[in-house]
């Protein structure tokens, strides 16, 4: 081969690497906006990415483009960390019966009864099911293989827990529970922590809870605007508690520092119900929260470990 052609075909193996690389490169109308390892995320993703999370928190409508872009572009950069990892360990898509039923507990906790009221939701915003059902399936793949790392790691002290609900059952006879939101995010030092916690301040102050838990928050919850669902005080944690003792309905803690993270809890609503307790049915209910709960800092961490070893080159 001539110098002339090997330099040529060098020209050209160089031109090739620095379009893949590329967020503007275009192929089919489909701009390349980031890269993460070996996955690319196109405009044509944040557009599903965006109709997705509007179909899960509604509220998302009233951000502007930009806002909904950026929000879109975080959550997919998430998406792709993730599938990185999973895919090591398990193979996507092959269990039809495991994601029909992923599909039925995600359609429940948005509130809807069957799958076809879930069906004509998505409609409104161009979605079907197939395109909801990979992402489903891609954090349900995620808590199962943090559950197979950590689960052996996670020690819950069933004594103390007993202790506890016994000390409500006698004393107590009515229940207070709280219908609450997360925002769950990490800083490296106390410098970092203070400039998030002014950006999210802001961010809360401008388009609200909900839409800055999609906007900042790292927890599994973000996509539904951080919503936790209704939860007996009984399953909180004295710290947190302590906190949202401090606060009325509607407002917000200050960042509590938890493994793996920084929490902030909202109090959508609380009410208060006679205290019918189920002694062994209760206990297993705060046994599984307090093991979840653990989990899920863990998750937080190993994402925070598997996001900084990965390759990520975004626009």
């Amino acid at each position: 081969m001539s110098k002339l052609k090997s330099f040529k075909l060098i020209l050209l193996t160089l031109f090739i690497f620095k379009t893949i690389l590329t967020p503007s490169f275009s192929m089919n109308d489909a701009s390349i906006i980031a890269k993460i390892n070996n996955e690319i995320i196109t405009n044509h993703d944040l557009i599903i990415e965006t109709k997705y999370l509007e179909a899960l928190n509604p509220n998302l409508k009233e951000l502007s483009e930009e806002q909904k872009i950026k929000i879109a572009k975080e959550s997919i950069i998430r998406e792709k960390i993730k599938t990185t990892e999973i895919i090591k360990y398990f193979e996507l898509g092959k269990d039809s019966n495991y994601l029909n039923e992923i599909i039925v507990k995600n359609f429940k906790r948005l509130g809807f009864k069957t799958k076809i009221e879930f069906e004509s939701h998505l409609l409104k915003y161009d979605l079907t099911i197939n395109d909801v059902k990979k992402k489903f399936e891609i954090e349900a793949s995620w808590n199962s293989l943090i559950f197979q790392k950590y689960n052996e790691q996670v020690n819950v002290d069933v004594e103390k827990i007993k202790k506890k609900l016994n000390e409500e059952k006698s004393k107590l006879t009515k229940q207070e529970k709280f219908l609450l939101s997360e925002i769950l995010f990490t800083a490296e030092n106390k410098e970092e922590l203070e400039k998030k916690y002014k950006k999210i301040l802001k961010s809360i102050k401008e388009i609200g809870f909900k839409n800055t838990a999609n906007t900042y928050s790292i927890s599994d919850s973000a996509k539904y605007g951080g919503t936790l669902g209704w939860i007996n005080k009984n399953q909180i944690s004295k710290m947190v508690f302590d906190e949202l003792s401090k606060i009325k309905v509607g407002e917000f803690t200050r960042p509590i520092n938890i493994p793996g993270g920084v929490l902030m809890i909202k109090i959508n609503e609380k009410k208060t119900s006679e205290l019918e307790i189920d002694f062994e049915r209760e206990l297993q209910k705060m046994i599984q929260f307090e093991k979840n709960k653990q989990l899920k800092q863990f998750s937080s961490i190993y994402y925070k470990k598997v996001k900084n070893n990965s390759e990520i080159y975004e626009n």
